[in-house]
């Protein structure tokens, strides 16, 4: 289903890659075809650390040039693949195609960052997906008005045209959590805080008061705690959201913010949220516990 991505020329081809496997692996064939089609390539990959790049060696043998960054400094350059965009925008000039594949926040930046320069641009949404056979119709994109499915039509789309399902909205969806509650979430709602990103930092100032009110489900990415206006802006989200009645649910992100955050997320949890994902990894991190059970059973 879907879509191929098949490689043609254009002037100079840069593929820009996230951290995540599901999503950065796509990079390699569509580097190559690219290449292939005898294109210069360029790729950056991109990580929050050493630890989660992926794929180097392959990279770089299906690219002109390959620049590492990480969040940390950890590895190659000290910052984010936007950082490292604009860095050869600005020294080797436009190239005449950007693709992006990752974590959505960062192809919202990476497209952001390529329409200041007019460069075309393809966005991968494959981080949207859910079952991938068009059913559930959980990738559901706008797309110049028309309504698309990320697995049927996608899952590349021109990131100027597409606005990434405008990464939210109030389509209502049924997301069953342990012990059998059930709550009705915004499954957009991941937009809706990337919205409100001012370069990668969320601040208080950025809260909507009206549109948290309104929602059923206010969905805190951690992701965005790191900054202390971040930490503030989650904070006054949750109070808005739980004095209109509302509901708060928070995104443990990965092990390694949990790893990094550990204490403030429980105490966040612990006097500001009602609803927790987490994969197994995740949960057990929070709690330091090899058994799940326990961990379930300290979250509850």
């Amino acid at each position: 289903m879907g879509d191929p991505v098949r490689g043609a020329r254009v002037p100079d081809a840069l593929t820009a890659g996230g951290p995540t496997v599901a999503v950065r692996a796509p990079a390699h064939p569509i580097a190559q075809a690219l290449r292939d089609a005898g294109n210069k390539v360029v790729s950056i990959l991109g990580a929050r650390t050493k630890d989660l790049i992926i794929m180097e060696e392959e990279m770089r043998l299906a690219s002109d040039e390959v620049r590492v960054c990480t969040d940390d400094g950890s590895y190659g350059e000290h910052g984010l693949v936007t950082d490292v965009l604009k860095d050869i925008f600005d020294k080797q000039g436009k190239p005449g195609l950007v693709v992006a594949i990752g974590p959505v926040i960062m192809m919202k930046f990476v497209s952001k960052l390529t329409k200041e320069y007019g460069i075309p641009t393809v966005v991968s949404l494959n981080p949207i997906m859910v079952d991938g056979t068009g059913m559930c119709g959980g990738c559901r994109v706008a797309v110049s008005g028309e309504s698309k499915f990320v697995c049927v039509d996608g899952p590349e789309f021109d990131a100027l045209v597409e606005r990434a399902r405008e990464l939210t909205g109030i389509e209502e969806k049924t997301a069953l959590v342990h012990e059998g509650l059930r709550a009705l979430i915004a499954r957009e709602a991941a937009r809706r805080l990337a919205e409100q990103v001012r370069d990668g930092i969320l601040d208080p100032a950025d809260i909507d008061e009206a549109a948290i009110s309104a929602a059923q489900i206010t969905y805190l990415e951690g992701y965005l705690w790191d900054p202390p206006p971040a930490k503030e802006a989650f904070v006054k989200a949750a109070g808005i959201a739980h004095g209109a009645g509302r509901k708060v649910a928070l995104s443990l992100s990965d092990s390694f913010c949990v790893d990094r955050h550990r204490d403030e997320f429980r105490r966040l949890i612990e006097e500001h949220v009602d609803v927790v994902f987490a994969n197994e990894a995740e949960i057990l991190s929070l709690y330091q516990t090899s058994d799940f059970e326990e961990a379930a059973e300290a979250i509850d």
